[in-house]
């Protein structure tokens, strides 16, 4: 339902008349739509993100203003920064791992907020049992990559424009089919094969979605880091224990689980800024067999 447009669109009428009455004949003469905005409204307050009082109606969650990025220690920052080094798996173990998980993996109350004009980071996970594709992004961004397509695939939403080319190669394919011929794609790679001549879509799909290049002689490499192992190195795990102790001071002080999560998501933003500033996205697949 919050993913329906006339749901931002609700929303954004009640933040800019947030100093209004606002009653249902007001919300039919000012909202165009065809959908049936009082079953709408009904059904937002049966999940009680509106109510209804004495024919008035209002948000029932908070709005946060966009802040000035966090400030955090040098300390902090460099001691990241010395982690990833020049290891993109590292770096996507850092950030797409242990970084979310210390930040959201407590958060086990409902939280909902809505935030003005601001983008955050998204993690998105798919896959089976024994392989995941992984993309860390904002939210707005939406890159070409394959964790992303399958997420969008599963909503059964219309695909943004960039996902065409890789819709119109592979279709609506079950994820549980295209798993085991991405790896074997993967498994020819690192053979250091030469590309075949016969088509396979699934090489090209990882072609164009920049998993897989060639090289000047033809061979195909796998660039995507590909986590095979979902634990720290033992030499880092004193650095991380520290860290954690270090970041979690931020935010332990924060009662009200919508401001905590929504200072976690300001903070995420503000260390991978600081860290990858050429970069807007991460994704990365694991082996989690």
């Amino acid at each position: 339902m919050v993913n329906d447009p006339l749901f931002q669109t609700i929303v954004d009428y009640f933040i800019k008349h947030c100093n209004q009455e606002i009653i249902l004949r007001k919300l039919k003469t000012d909202i165009h739509t065809d959908t049936n905005l009082e079953l709408f409204l009904d059904k937002l307050i049966k999940y009680k993100l509106i109510q209804r009082k004495d024919r008035r109606y209002s948000l029932l969650f908070p709005i946060f203003q966009p802040e000035p990025p966090i400030q955090i220690s040098e300390t902090i920052i460099d001691s990241l920064k010395i982690i990833i080094g020049e290891n993109a798996e590292t770096a996507c173990y850092l950030f797409g791992e242990w970084f979310w998980s210390l930040l959201f993996s407590e958060e086990r109350n409902p939280y909902f907020f809505g935030v003005r004009e601001a983008d955050f980071f998204i993690k998105r996970e798919v896959g089976n049992d024994t392989w995941k594709m992984v993309s860390i992004c904002l939210k707005r961004q939406q890159p070409l990559d394959l964790a992303n397509f399958f997420t969008l695939l599963s909503a059964q939403t219309k695909l943004p424009d960039q996902f065409k080319p890789l819709q119109d190669l592979v279709g609506d394919v079950d994820i549980n089919y295209f798993i085991p011929q991405l790896q074997k794609v993967i498994r020819s790679a690192k053979r250091q094969k030469v590309a075949k001549t016969k088509r396979d879509i699934f090489r090209e799909t990882l072609l164009l979605t920049g998993d897989l290049i060639q090289n000047e002689v033809g061979e195909e490499i796998i660039v995507t880091p590909i986590l095979e192992n979902l634990s720290p190195p033992i030499e880092l795990e004193p650095v991380l224990e520290e860290l954690a102790l270090e970041l979690s001071e931020s935010w332990k002080l924060i009662e009200d689980v919508n401001q905590r999560v929504f200072f976690k998501l300001q903070l995420f933003r503000s260390l991978f800024k600081e860290c990858f500033p050429q970069n807007k996205s991460l994704h990365y697949f694991k082996n989690v067999k």
